[in-house]
């Protein structure tokens, strides 16, 4: 008996020390919002990047079509929370309304950070994030940091 619960108490710890292990990895990280080079704007507010991104403000200040990008995994789960503030569940749903009310459609889906570098690099209007770790410096050639979130 005394050994079942000092195994359990073993795999608990081993659980609790992996979760404080990753929670401490991810201290200190910051995803960026970037757009092109060539663009315009120079900084954004979280407010401003969210209506970009949803849609509701479709063209920068220049006139030229906002072009938002998204990409799957860890970096989208941090978007949605901590700029859009929405659940993922939240998010869908808005992309559902906004799709029967007004013919719209969510932003383009890649695969990862370097396809967003890579469509934002190459398209004027584009909009996306990626972790700053993954901004390196032929990205940072091609792209302007405009606002960055901490998480």
């Amino acid at each position: 008996m005394m050994k079942r619960i000092s195994r359990r108490l073993l795999a608990v710890s081993l659980v609790f020390g992996a979760l404080t292990h990753e929670s401490t990895a991810r201290a200190g990280r910051q995803l960026a919002i970037v757009v092109n080079r060539g663009a315009s704007t120079s900084s954004l507010t979280a407010d401003a990047v969210k209506s970009y991104f949803l849609k509701q403000h479709k063209q920068w200040p220049s006139g030229e079509k906002v072009r938002p990008v998204q990409q799957e995994g860890a970096a989208h789960a941090v978007f949605l929370s901590k700029v859009l503030k929405m659940s993922s569940a939240d998010y869908e749903r808005y992309w559902l309304e906004r799709k029967y009310s007004a013919a719209e459609t969510p932003p383009k889906n890649v695969e990862d950070a370097e396809a967003v570098v890579k469509f934002v690099g190459a398209m004027n209007g584009a909009i996306g994030y990626v972790d700053v770790g993954q901004l390196d410096a032929k990205a940072r050639d091609k792209l302007r940091v405009i606002h960055v979130v901490s998480y």
